[in-house]
């Protein structure tokens, strides 16, 4: 609905296309429990035009994750 109000994209990655990223990420609890380079920095790079990470991941209040690339 949020993403509706705003006419926001959301898009999802499968594990193929983010493991298949050379980049090297931050470590992540993705890793451990699902097999995955990482979540936030991996999709922000598979979204960007240029797949060029420019803020690595911070994590907020414990839950929420971002990172950015161009």
């Amino acid at each position: 609905e949020l993403a509706q109000k705003y006419n926001l994209v959301i898009e999802f990655y499968n594990k193929k296309d983010i493991n298949s990223l050379e980049n090297s990420f931050s470590q992540s609890a993705s890793t451990k429990f699902f097999g995955l380079k990482g979540v936030a920095e991996p999709s922000s790079v598979l979204a960007s035009e240029y797949k060029e990470l420019i803020i690595k991941k911070e994590v907020y209040f414990k839950s929420v994750t971002i990172a950015g690339a161009i």
